[in-house]
């Protein structure tokens, strides 16, 4: 299941996959929501801010997937992209190089993957100089839209 929270003034998306299996339509929430953030951040020179959270348990992308992620990366518009990758699980971090890889270096746009929401959130503060005191707040509220979707899943 995926969830998502925006805040369209300050450029900040924060997406939540819970849960092991991940359908196609979860997928293309994903990009739907990058997507409509990546426009709004483009017609307001915003920096385009993507913390993705994924469940430890959550299983891996198909390769067709990863190469259908690194595709909608490229389309994105936006000057200034930062998309932070957050799981506990190193295998799925892993996997993030080789959807940086299938997209390609672009200039103004960095990936990072970590661990835990707070280290994604001091790497978003540290890369902007900006306080961002909205990213808790909208991941609190993405993860609380999953377990009332799916009551008694623990997530990151």
């Amino acid at each position: 299941m995926y969830a998502s929270q925006v805040d369209n003034d300050s450029g900040l998306l924060v997406g939540l996959f819970a849960g092991h299996h991940q359908a196609d339509a979860d997928f293309d929430r994903v990009s739907e929501s990058l997507n409509a953030a990546d426009r709004n951040a483009t017609a307001r020179s915003l920096t385009l801010i993507f913390v993705l959270v994924v469940d430890r348990e959550a299983e891996q992308p198909s390769p067709s997937r990863r190469r259908a992620m690194a595709e909608n990366n490229k389309r994105l518009t936006a000057a200034r992209y930062l998309f932070a990758f957050v799981t506990p699980n190193t295998v799925l971090r892993g996997i993030l190089t080789a959807v940086r890889w299938l997209t390609g270096e672009r200039t103004g746009h960095e990936v990072e993957s970590f661990a835990s929401p707070p280290e994604a959130f001091e790497w978003v503060r540290r890369m902007t100089g900006q306080a961002y005191p909205q990213l808790e707040a909208l991941y609190d509220r993405a993860r609380k839209s999953t377990l009332r979707s799916t009551p008694g899943r623990p997530t990151v």
